[in-house]
């Protein structure tokens, strides 16, 4: 047994979407489930999965695909956490890297109960998901970093540049401090396995 200070995940980057020069939003690939086992106060039993994120710069939203028991089912695009504080204002000026940090994620009302629902969580088990939506840092933060390169035309010709003369090479969304809440707050009630310190999870 023991308890979760933190928890970090790294997920593939699929899209960037872009306004102008600017970097308003990104989609990624690739989750994680977690499932709740019958223990009493904590749970009747249940499961969810998070997955394909996708970060909404613009309207401050975390956007996510859902499959959740206890009658929640698939859940696409679905609303789950609320952005508090974005740092880069993503400009992209040229080849290099463009590092944004959405924190201070928090769920709506809907969301907690669909939460909630998912896991059959019984109230002291959600009372600690009310929990961590009551830090300042909420569920944690996602830091997004995207690199790209300048373009190389067949023929060189400076008219032939793509864009802004740049194409995205590759890109990354990491997933810290408490994206998924139930890893970091009764992780250790509900499923009694410590998480060791900096171990990135291979399916998120």
């Amino acid at each position: 047994s023991g308890s979760y200070d933190s928890v970090s995940a790294v997920a593939p980057m699929t899209a960037v979407l872009m306004d102008g020069s600017n970097i308003v939003g990104s989609r990624t690939l690739g989750g994680a489930t977690q499932t709740s086992p019958v223990k009493d106060e904590i749970s009747d039993g249940g499961f969810i999965s998070v997955y394909n994120l996708e970060v909404d710069a613009v309207a401050k939203r975390v956007y996510a695909d859902i499959e959740g028991g206890n009658g929640v089912g698939s859940l696409t695009r679905y609303h789950l956490w609320d952005i508090a504080t974005i740092t880069g204002d993503g400009a992209v000026t040229g080849p290099g890297s463009v590092v944004q940090t959405f924190g201070g994620l928090k769920m709506n009302d809907t969301a907690m109960t669909m939460f909630n629902t998912a896991l059959a969580l019984l109230p002291t088990g959600a009372d600690s998901l009310a929990l961590v939506n009551t830090k300042v840092d909420g569920f944690g933060k996602i830091e997004s970093i995207h690199n790209f390169a300048a373009a190389t035309p067949a023929v060189p010709e400076p008219s032939t540049y793509l864009l802004m003369g740049l194409v995205g090479i590759g890109g990354v969304a990491a997933i810290t401090g408490g994206a998924i809440y139930i890893y970091i707050t009764v992780g250790s009630i509900l499923w009694g396995k410590k998480l060791e310190g900096g171990k990135t999870s291979p399916n998120f």
